[in-house]
Order: C-alpha cells, then structure tokens, then sequence
C-alpha cells in the first residue's frame, strides 16, 4: 500500500492542489454572487421607498477634519429637505439646507438669509443629490463590482458587509465598505476608500424611519419659510 501512494503519490497531491483552488474559486464565487442578490434585494426594497425621515454623521478623515451631521426628509418620487450641522441636531441652526420641491433644487443660506437655484432635476436622477438613501440606491445599482465579505453581529442584529466598487472612481472614492442590516437592508455605516486603501470618511446612519407622513410644507421654497422652520427636526 505504501509503495503504491509513493508511485501515485503526485497524481494525489495534483487532485488535492486542483480541489483546494476550485473550492476556493467557488467560495469566492459565490460570495460575489451573494453580494450580488443582496443588492438586487434592497433595490426592490428601494423601489417601494415612498417617504423616509433619516439622521446621520458623517467623519472626514484629516487633521483639521469636522464632523457634519445631516437629517433629512424624503417624499417619492422627487421631492426632499436636507439640513446640515456641524454641532449636534438640534443644537444651533444648519449650515446649509438643500431642498427639492421635485422639480427644481435649491440650496438655502442661513448666513445670508437667501436661497439660490441649483442644476434642475433631469429625469428624476437623484445621484447628484446630497446625503440621500435614494442616491446611495442609485449609485449602489451602478456599482461596477460587489463583493460579500461576510456577516457582523453587533448588538443583537446581523449585518451583511459588503464591498463596492463604484462604476466611476474620482479622486478620494475608489471603493466603499458597506453595513446592510439583514432585516431591513438599509446602510447602517459606510466608509469610503481611496486609490491606496486609506479611510477617508464614515457615514453612521443614526436614525431611519421609513414611510413617515410628510406634508408639502416640508418642501416649500421660499426663504421666508426657511426663516420660520429652520430648527425643525423629526
């Protein structure tokens, strides 16, 4: 028996070396395939989006870096208000707010009192739009690549981890890893990457509720209104 493994001894150690990298190929296979279904799950979740009210901070990462904190009130199909701090919600008033009335975008200045016209909306496209869930979705359907890295329980709740190679790289966003609560597939934590693997900022979702009841109010463009409604918050 001996004499025969020493003479078949490389054709054994050959199908082992050939089973060990197909397993691997399909481990990592069907982790990108994974990854995959999951972001085509919470895209139809997405598309089901009629309204949300979501809070956030977002850590640059720097010297002289700030943290921002953003909240933000959505009404499908067009229509949002962003508010942006750089103290905590709540605590003095944004520094800027974008708002939408899902026509036309607008960017208010509380520092001068006054509101100016940015780019129109075309055909709906919100990928411009800042600190949106409905931009993240957009860019997440564009992503050129997923990767499921695996799963994080933390707190009593699961987490999917994935990695995402946008469809474009621009300086300073080469790749995101991604928090995707199992339950509700919706971002929970999302850091950017650079060209050379170096963190470059963390946006931790503090609050989503999904489907509030949101009024026309919320949306009004009119720089009185800013005045009256500035330190409004969920």
């Amino acid at each position: 028996m001996k004499r025969l493994f020493n003479r078949f001894r490389w054709v054994i150690l050959l199908l082992v070396f050939f089973g060990v990298v197909a397993g691997g190929y399909h481990y990592i296979y069907n982790y990108r395939m994974d990854g995959e279904k999951i972001v085509e799950r919470a895209l139809r979740n997405g598309t089901r989006l009629k309204s949300y009210y979501s809070s956030l901070e977002i850590i640059p990462e720097g010297i002289e870096a700030r943290r921002y904190f953003v909240q933000t009130w959505f009404l499908a199909p067009a229509r949002y208000r962003v508010e942006v701090f750089t103290s905590y919600i709540g605590e003095g008033s944004p520094t800027q707010v974008f708002i939408s009335d899902g026509e036309r975008r607008w960017i208010y200045s509380p520092e001068v009192e006054d509101y100016y016209l940015l780019n129109p909306l075309s055909n709906g496209n919100m990928s411009a739009s800042p600190f949106l869930l409905t931009s993240f979705l957009e860019q997440l359907a564009k992503a050129r690549e997923v990767e499921l890295l695996g799963i994080e329980k933390q707190d009593k709740r699961s987490y999917y981890l994935l990695k995402i190679f946008p469809q474009t790289v621009s300086r300073g966003y080469a790749w995101e890893k991604v928090w995707l609560e199992k339950r509700t597939l919706l971002p929970v934590k999302i850091q950017v990457y650079d060209e050379q693997d170096h963190l470059c900022q963390t946006i931790t979702f503090k609050k989503i509720d999904l489907n509030p009841d949101l009024t026309e109010d919320t949306f009004r463009i009119d720089a009185a209104f800013f005045r009256k409604t500035l330190y409004s918050s969920n």
